[in-house]
C-alpha cells in the first residue's frame, strides 16, 4: 500500500484545503488540531477548513473559544446523517450556539444583541470533503460519492 492509500501528509492536507502549511502546524501545536506522525484523512481535512473559516471569520481567539463545541458537534451530528449545521457566534464571549434548521439559525440572529457570525457547517464540510478527494486521486478508505453523512464509518476519539 502507498502512502497516498493511507491519506495526505499535513502539509499535502493544507495545500489541499487552502490553508498553509505554518498555519495547520500552528494550529496543531497548540492542539486546536490532530497531531498525526504518518498520515491525515478526511475528517482531519473538515477540521482544519472549519477552523479556518471560524478563525478567518470571527478572529483567533473567538474561534478558539468555540471549537471544541464545533468540534464535537461536527463528530455527534453531521456522521451518519443528512444534517445540515450552523454555527452561530456571537461577537461577546459567550458559548457558540449550534443549530440544524434555517429557522432556528434566523431566530438566534434575531434575538442577538450584538453582531453575530454565522458559519454554514455542514457546507465546509462538503468543501473540505471535496478538497480532499480531488488531493487524494487514489481511494482513501472511501468511495468516490462520500459525504459528510458518510464520515460515521471513520469517526476518531476526540482529541485529548
Amino acid at each position: 500500500m502507498t502512502r497516498r492509500n493511507v491519506g495526505l501528509n499535513g502539509n499535502e492536507l493544507a495545500t489541499a484545503v487552502g490553508v498553509t502549511p505554518n498555519r495547520r502546524a500552528d494550529w496543531a501545536r497548540k492542539g486546536l488540531l490532530r497531531r498525526a506522525s504518518g498520515s491525515y484523512g478526511p475528517l482531519d481535512a473538515v477540521d482544519l477548513v472549519c477552523l479556518g473559516a471560524m478563525v478567518d471569520k470571527v478572529g483567533p481567539k473567538a474561534a478558539k473559544r468555540c471549537w471544541p463545541g464545533v468540534r464535537q458537534a461536527l463528530r455527534d451530528r453531521l456522521p451518519g446523517r443528512q444534517a445540515r449545521l450552523w454555527a452561530v457566534i456571537d461577537e461577546r464571549p459567550i458559548p457558540v450556539v449550534l443549530l440544524t434548521t434555517p429557522p432556528a439559525v434566523a431566530t438566534a440572529v434575531s434575538e442577538a444583541p450584538g453582531a453575530v457570525t454565522v458559519l454554514a457547517i455542514h457546507e465546509l464540510a462538503e468543501a473540505a470533503l471535496d478538497a480532499f478527494r480531488q488531493a487524494t486521486p487514489e481511494p482513501v478508505e472511501h468511495d468516490a460519492a462520500a459525504s459528510v453523512q458518510d464520515l460515521a464509518s471513520r469517526r476518531r476519539a476526540p482529541a485529548m
